[in-house]
């Protein structure tokens, strides 16, 4: 998902300001992140949110969230046609064959299991908009490349796929570059953005590629580096450098969609290696979205270790870790329950030492009572 965000903040100053050039500065004081990586992050969250459903829900999902998390960010660079759909709560696709389709699909590749998975996920995740065949063609022939970059095909394979199934890629970045104007088409740009990648030598050159032909700058190098970023990952200081120019709410998200991914991912990993099936350690530990808002959300940590990952194995690293940071937490609620049993065993016996103190001032009283008052009526008499 940073593939794509690093590539649009580094495009952004360029979109109407073409640089034919890769020299340039990566990360500028004029850099902004604009409807490229919002987008992205809106089908993101909508992605790991239908993932617990096996994305029965996940038109309804991308709805929701493209139209809450765009609504926020109304100035950002929206087309035309998509400002209209987002602003009015619109919820039928426009037939758009724009390469909005294309840079928003980062997260299909990271969250499928397989190609065919993550091929559908592109196709669904455009439809919502973009159900122009074009439209589904180029979310789709980036999902394809940045899901073959993450399953470890080299470069030539990659090529070699998006050759056969989507874009007959027939040029060089050099014969382009000159040339090149402004296209947001699928058609115009994804060819491109998938030449930057084939072309490059690391994450940051892809980028640079992207950017030195013109046209669309922020968007083209989003997708290619939604690409890169699998191929490569990216380069280190790069993520905090994205991250300075997002706002608080953005990088909430995105911090959330994190939390879910990777503490789920390693729960179901602990349960299939104690023999359990996929589907049977998804089945047991419960939905995505509920684990990860109890760990956000404070659940003590020795609860959620008790009782989400039950296992014979040594404590893994990242187990250790949380049980140190969590620290602080579990042993202030484990004092505090050892506080309280020792208060109910203290109340106790009080109680029991209180009865017994009565029941002695009754046995002594009473015989005493009784012989005063034989006394007093004999003296009385």
């Amino acid at each position: 998902m940073y593939g794509a965000i690093i590539g649009d903040i580094a495009g952004s100053r360029f979109e109407f300001y073409n640089r034919k050039s890769k020299d340039f500065t990566l990360f500028d004081k004029n850099c902004e992140f604009t409807d490229d990586s919002v987008m992205t992050i809106a089908v993101a969250k909508a992605l790991v949110e239908s993932k617990k459903n096996k994305y029965e829900d996940l038109e309804g999902k991308l709805i929701y969230w493209m139209h809450e998390i765009g609504k926020r960010y109304p100035g950002c660079g929206y087309g035309g046609k998509f400002y209209y759909w987002i602003m009015n709560n619109e919820t039928k696709p426009y037939h758009s064959f724009g390469n909005g389709s294309g840079m928003r699909t980062s997260m299909c590749a990271e969250i499928a299991e397989s190609l065919e998975e993550a091929l559908d996920l592109a196709k669904r995740c455009a439809a919502v908009t973009h159900n122009h065949e074009e439209g589904i063609k180029g979310a789709k022939a980036i999902t394809a490349a940045a899901y073959l970059a993450k399953s470890g095909s080299d470069k030539k394979e990659i090529g070699d796929y998006i050759r056969k199934h989507f874009y007959t890629i027939d040029f060089t970045l050099d014969e382009i570059r000159k040339n090149y104007h402004f296209d947001v088409t699928c058609q115009g740009s994804v060819p491109q953005a998938i030449e930057s990648f084939l072309e490059s030598e690391s994450y940051e050159d892809c980028i640079r590629n992207a950017i030195s032909i013109g046209g669309d700058s922020d968007t083209i190098a989003a997708m290619a580096g939604a690409i890169a970023e699998n191929y490569y990952g990216l380069p280190e200081g790069f993520k905090e450098k994205a991250d300075a120019y997002l706002d608080d709410y953005l990088r909430g998200i995105i911090r959330s969609i994190e939390e879910q991914l990777s503490f789920y991912s390693e729960m179901i990993d602990d349960k299939v290696e104690n023999g359990l099936s996929e589907e049977a350690a998804v089945a047991e530990i419960g939905p995505a979205d509920r684990i990860a808002s109890q760990a956000i959300a404070g659940t003590p940590l020795p609860r959620l270790v008790r009782e989400r990952i039950r296992t014979s194995q040594r404590l893994r690293a990242w187990e250790i870790v949380l049980l140190v940071l969590g620290f602080p937490l579990w042993f202030s609620l484990m004092m505090a329950g050892l506080a309280i049993m020792l208060s109910g065993y203290i109340v106790l016996w009080a109680l029991v030492l209180s009865a017994w103190t009565v029941w002695v001032s009754f046995a002594v009283v009473s015989p005493a009572a009784a012989v005063t008052g034989v006394f007093l009526t004999c003296r009385g008499s």
